[in-house]
């Protein structure tokens, strides 16, 4: 039995860098502080379970959380959401929201009452081309993408 040579060293910021570089923002400023974060939640399926994702956790590691809303269908509406968040920075996180037809006329509803608003599109890229204002098209979920996002949004 031959040994199997070792894996090759790698740094850590080497996939943080390629999460950041696929990022695709359109019309995106940093924040301007601590913002209000909806993240959109379908329920699950078989292709992709009840995978785990968040874009507040690192905005909160980055000190630019001032809340977060779990949207679900039959929940907090667009409209609550817009008014939690007068006056501060609003994010909204999807992921193929262009599957669900509730999520559709939810960010419909967003974007009317604030289209100022930051979407992030953490599935399909197809999300942040229907959308009108600031988008950041991830091509997923990873934590190291969420990261990426984050840094985005504070400047970096």
């Amino acid at each position: 039995d031959a040994e199997r040579p070792a894996p090759p060293a790698t740094d850590p910021d080497t996939g943080r860098a390629a999460a950041r570089a696929a990022l695709r923002p359109r019309d995106v400023a940093p924040l301007t502080g601590p913002a209000v974060v909806a993240e959109l939640r379908a329920e699950t399926n078989l292709a992709v379970g009840d995978a785990a994702w968040s874009l507040a956790q690192p905005l909160a590691e980055a000190g630019l959380l001032a809340a977060v809303q779990t949207v679900t269908e039959g929940g907090v509406t667009a409209e609550e959401v817009a008014a939690a968040a007068d006056g501060r920075p609003l994010v909204v996180a999807v992921r193929d929201a262009y599957r669900s037809p509730w999520q559709i006329a939810w960010l419909d509803g967003l974007r009317a009452a604030r289209p100022d608003a930051v979407l992030v599109a953490l599935g399909m890229s197809v999300d942040a081309e229907r959308a009108t204002g600031p988008a950041i098209a991830a091509h997923g979920a990873a934590r190291v993408v969420t990261r990426a996002v984050a840094d985005l949004l504070r400047g970096d």
